[in-house]
């Protein structure tokens, strides 16, 4: 399967690390996406708690939803096939399962690889995420990214998650990642937000 790296427009700073890849051999045109189901993303920022996956599946289900795509929760199909987000590489098989269990066109899953804070007040987020199309099963679009946001150094912090103000530009620097990370394929499919979303 041959991989097109391509560039994108993006709503926060793009990075050396991003790759946004879509395959020459898929017809996008013939792929049409209603539901989605979105797995949690791995966490392998150990300090971290789950806050960060809890906070990216709100933004990625309010992503989809503005779109007019419904999101289908996994919740209870993951465990049924017994998969463990935090262990398991999840195979195409099992995502076809997952997908066809639920009626959803596509899943995504991804990995939550980077959260840090530098001593200038810089909060850096790094996700990674693959959309599978279920009707062909195979993965149709892959992602890697990292965004950053400016925090107030002088609030005071503990292991990565901020309160208050600086919790907002935390969740801020997810919503750019998540984002970022859908644009392409979006594009490629043509799937767009209603008009009075897209200009707020």
């Amino acid at each position: 399967m041959a991989v097109l790296l391509i560039p994108v427009v993006c709503f926060g700073k793009a990075r050396d690390e991003d790759e946004f890849r879509l395959y020459d051999d898929i017809d996008y045109n013939s792929i049409k996406i209603s539901t989605v189901t979105v797995l949690p993303f791995k966490n392998t920022v150990g300090k971290q708690s789950s806050e960060e996956v809890q906070d990216l599946q709100s933004v990625l289900k309010e992503i989809f939803e503005v779109r007019g795509i419904k999101v289908i929760d996994a919740t209870e199909e993951l465990q049924k096939q017994r998969v463990d987000i935090v262990f398991d590489d999840i195979s195409p098989e099992k995502l076809t399962a997952i997908g066809k269990a639920l009626g959803a066109d596509t899943v995504l899953s991804g990995t939550i690889y980077k959260f840090q804070t530098s001593k200038k007040g810089i909060a850096t987020v790094g996700i990674s995420g693959n959309l599978f199309y279920v009707p062909k099963e195979t993965f149709i679009y892959k992602a890697k990214l990292a965004r950053e946001k400016k925090i107030n150094s002088a609030k005071k912090w503990v292991v990565g998650i901020y309160r208050g103000e600086s919790k907002q530009n935390r969740y801020k620097a997810l919503s750019d990642c998540a984002s970022d990370m859908l644009a392409p394929v979006f594009d490629k499919l043509g799937i767009k937000p209603p008009p009075e979303t897209e200009t707020k």
